[in-house]
């Protein structure tokens, strides 16, 4: 009998480990990036999971960055300027819903912050 893996809980773990932010002195805002990956507890990509970086000033008419991840479960933001940034992983697809609404949100993990 196939199962069908629980990607919810997959990805949240891998959504608290995968951070790494890139910063410069750039003068261009194409080189604002952040850069990560989304992996399971057995270090597995996950791709196709939607991650957005919703900055501390978030305004509509900003809107907030967002990218898939590939096959190996990189991504790449382009943020555009400097600020603080909450991290959302989301693939509503196989029932992970996106943390930025509260009602989703699982209180007893931490959001990620760049």
């Amino acid at each position: 009998m196939k199962t069908r893996p629980n990607y919810g809980s997959l990805i949240l773990t891998g959504a608290l480990c995968f951070l790494n932010c890139v910063s410069s002195s750039a003068q261009s805002p194409s080189d604002y990036l952040i850069k990560g990956r989304v992996f399971d507890e057995s270090n597995q990509g996950i791709e196709k999971v939607r991650v957005c970086a919703k900055p501390e000033d978030y305004s509509p008419a900003r809107g907030i960055p967002c990218t898939r991840s590939d096959t190996s479960g990189n991504f790449e933001i382009n943020v555009g300027r400097p600020a603080h940034y909450t991290i959302f992983p989301e693939k509503t697809a196989v029932g992970y819903q996106w943390q930025a609404v509260p009602f989703y949100r699982n209180a007893a993990m931490p959001l990620i912050e760049v």
